[in-house]
């Protein structure tokens, strides 16, 4: 059993913001996929859990940022599994440059799904075979809840639509795209001028493809709070907090 894993990443032009730091859902991503392997080289990765009609989903993350990476930097995302809480997996991540020095750090939760009621399962099998490292935290809480403040006006975006390029290997919208989503709805002179320190997510529910969404955003100073709703039943998607500081 392989209890840890760290792989390096190169950052091309096309993982780059306008500012030509590495992007947040592209950082997401490199974090996703190293989970990925992880699970994939313990044998609890996405073609074994289909065998079981079932599969992975990210039900919470929360990151907290030291320093951004550039254009052409190679970066080192490490990871590992921690304790299970009822139905949730908890894992944590830190993410390094090349000579070790700590650029980002990450816990999350993440849920095992049925494939075909999409319903938690409760992980008996992998809690005790999965490796983990309990006492090993690169945040020492848990991912923290998300809710829209209260007593401050929201802005609401135009009516948006899942596509084809949004869908995964599982038939919904990746949880990268969420985060993309949300980054569309901070306005571009204050993204000029900030750079992202925090961000907290809760996955509440899918977006499958053609749904239709709204994102409503809330600004409290340096703060953004969140909140995907599909038009069709007021469902909450997600929701979303980003901390910022000025550049």
């Amino acid at each position: 059993m392989v209890e840890s894993l760290k792989l390096s990443y190169f950052v091309g032009s096309y993982n780059i913001n306008h500012k030509l730091q590495l992007s947040i859902d592209h950082l997401l991503m490199f974090m996703q996929e190293t989970a990925s392997r992880h699970i994939d080289l313990n044998h609890f990765g996405w073609h074994e859990l289909q065998q079981e009609h079932q599969f992975w989903v990210l039900s919470k993350i929360e990151l907290h940022i030291m320093h951004t990476a550039n254009w052409n930097d190679t970066i080192q995302v490490e990871t590992w599994g921690k304790k299970t809480e009822l139905l949730s997996l908890y894992r944590d991540f830190i993410i390094s440059d090349m000579q070790d020095r700590p650029i980002a750090k990450a816990t999350s939760a993440w849920l095992i799904l049925d494939t075909d009621t999409h319903k938690p399962v409760i992980p008996d099998r992998y809690i005790q075979d999965f490796p983990s490292c309990p006492h090993r935290n690169a945040i020492e809480t848990k991912p923290q809840k998300v809710a829209m403040p209260a007593g401050i006006p929201y802005t609401e975006s135009d009516i948006r639509k899942v596509h084809v390029s949004d869908i995964d290997m599982n038939l919904h919208a990746n949880n990268t795209h969420y985060i993309r989503w949300a980054m569309d709805e901070i306005p571009l002179n204050f993204a000029r001028h900030h750079h992202l320190s925090r961000i907290a997510v809760n996955f509440n529910s899918e977006a499958r493809y053609d749904d239709k969404f709204r994102i409503r955003t809330a600004q409290n100073n340096l703060q953004f709070t969140q909140q995907m709703i599909r038009m069709e039943d007021n469902c909450i998607l997600a929701q979303i907090q980003t901390t910022w500081q000025e550049d």
